[in-house]
């Protein structure tokens, strides 16, 4: 699918990304980088798999690669909307 220019992210899903000390506009540019699968089951929505270090909330120098699994729904030709993000915490 060809990505949208802008991601929105709900309200709800910013506050689990500083929760999990998620850089937003890291996420956002990997989105944007990657290739977005339909996911079969429902057509309205697309799937970005994407690994992104992010900082221990013990020792905040180190950082750990979490691999996240982001399903978006498109809501024009210009914008997409974050729906859901799994993988935050840590495994």
């Amino acid at each position: 699918m060809r990505q949208a220019r802008e991601i929105v992210i709900p309200e709800t899903l910013r506050a689990q990304l500083r929760e999990a000390l998620v850089f937003e506009p890291d996420l956002v540019r990997i989105i944007q980088a990657q290739e977005w699968e339909p996911v079969a089951e429902r057509p309205e929505l697309h799937h970005v798999t994407c690994s992104l270090p992010i900082p221990r909330a013990m020792d905040p120098e180190t950082a750990e690669l979490r691999l996240l699994q982001v399903y978006l729904r498109s809501t024009d030709d210009s914008q997409a909307e974050i729906v859901r993000i799994d993988g935050l915490s840590p495994a």
